[in-house]
C-alpha cells in the first residue's frame, strides 16, 4: 500500500525514516506545513466563533460549520485533532498525519524539509500476511517436487516454527552452464514472523515422508 501526502506543503517532521520498520495502524507518519490546510483550519475556527457569538445559531451557519468540518475530515484530520483545534481555538502551523494501516515499511520516498504535492508518494508498506520464499533447485533434483507442490519451511530465526508453503512458480533457467529451477513458494505469514531477507530451509513434504 502506498501512503501519499494528503496536502501540498513542506514535510517538517518525518517519524518513519528507514525501511524494515513495523508501522502500527494509527502511528504518526509525518507532520506537514501546508498553507492550504492552515486556511481551512482558520475558516473552521472563524465559523465556530461566529456560531458561539450568536444567541441562536442559524441553519445556514450550522450548514457552513458542518461543511467546514467535513472538509477537514476529508483532508485526513481525525475527530480528535478537530476537537483539539476547537479547544485551543488556534490553528497550529503544522498538522500530523497518521498511518491508516499496519505493515512493514518497504520504501521511504521523502526526507524532512522536502516540499511535496498533494498525492505525492511518501512511503510504501506491506502487511506481509503472505510472503514468497525463493529457492533454486538443480534439474536432477526437481523430479517429483513440482508434482507435490507442498513444502515445509524452517527459519533460523525461529527454528521451532514450521511454515507450510505451496509452489506457485517454477522457472527453469541456465546459469553457469547448469540448468536450475527458480521456485517461488507462497507461505501464510499471518504472525508476521518472516520478513524480507530472512534465510530459510526449504524441504519438500514428499522428502520428509520418506525420512
Amino acid at each position: 500500500k502506498t501512503i501519499s501526502s494528503r496536502a501540498k506543503g513542506r514535510i517538517d517532521k518525518l517519524f518513519i525514516k528507514a525501511t524494515g520498520v513495523y508501522l502500527k495502524g494509527g502511528s504518526p507518519i509525518y507532520s506537514i506545513y501546508s498553507e492550504q490546510l492552515q486556511a481551512e483550519k482558520k475558516e473552521y475556527l472563524s465559523l465556530l466563533e461566529k456560531s458561539k457569538a450568536t444567541s441562536g445559531i442559524s441553519k445556514l451557519t450550522n450548514d457552513f460549520l458542518s461543511a467546514a468540518k467535513n472538509k477537514l475530515l476529508l483532508w485526513g484530520l481525525t475527530e480528535k485533532q478537530i476537537s483539539e483545534l476547537e479547544t485551543k481555538g488556534k490553528a497550529s502551523p503544522l498538522i500530523t498525519f497518521y498511518s491508516p494501516d499496519a505493515g512493514y515499511v518497504t520504501e521511504v520516498n521523502v526526507t524532512e524539509g522536502m516540499y511535496v504535492e498533494e498525492g505525492s508518494s511518501l512511503l510504501k508498506i506491506t502487511s506481509l500476511n503472505q510472503v514468497w520464499v525463493e529457492a533454486q533447485v538443480y534439474s536432477n533434483e526437481i523430479s517429483g517436487i513440482t508434482k507435490n507442490k507442498n513444502f515445509q519451511i524452517f527459519s533460523e530465526s525461529n527454528p521451532e516454527q514450521i511454515y507450510k508453503g505451496t509452489l506457485v512458480y517454477n522457472n527453469p533457467i541456465v546459469e553457469d552452464g547448469k540448468r536450475i529451477h527458480l521456485l517461488k513458494i507462497r507461505i501464510n505469514n499471518s504472525g508476521r514472523e518472516l520478513i524480507p531477507g530472512t534465510l530459510v530451509t526449504v524441504i519438500p513434504e514428499k522428502s520428509l515422508n520418506k525420512l
